[in-house]
């Protein structure tokens, strides 16, 4: 379902599980964050997400020690779509 996933640090993450517990380390061991969806695209076999990564730099992460700053990173997910997708409520 998930195709693998490659990070930064050369880390490949391939399955579901795999993919939650780097997200969970993530929004929560470096950083206290959140993400804030703002804004959701279903359109030409194509779903697309964007949402802001908004948090606190909390711990070191990839060398950088934690300076206790907030941070605010725009991410954008990009997917096809194959078959129908039916809508919650049709």
């Amino acid at each position: 379902m998930l195709s693998s996933l490659l990070w930064q640090q050369g880390k490949s993450i391939v399955s579901p599980h795999g993919v939650l517990r780097m997200l969970n380390y993530f929004y929560h061991v470096p950083f206290d964050a959140t993400a804030e969806t703002k804004n959701t695209i279903f359109a030409d076999g194509k779903a697309v997400v964007e949402t802001e990564f908004i948090g606190k730099h909390i711990r070191e992460f990839a060398g950088i020690a934690a300076r206790n700053k907030h941070v605010r990173v725009p991410l954008r997910r990009e997917r096809r779509c194959f078959g129908v997708i039916w809508a919650a409520g049709t």
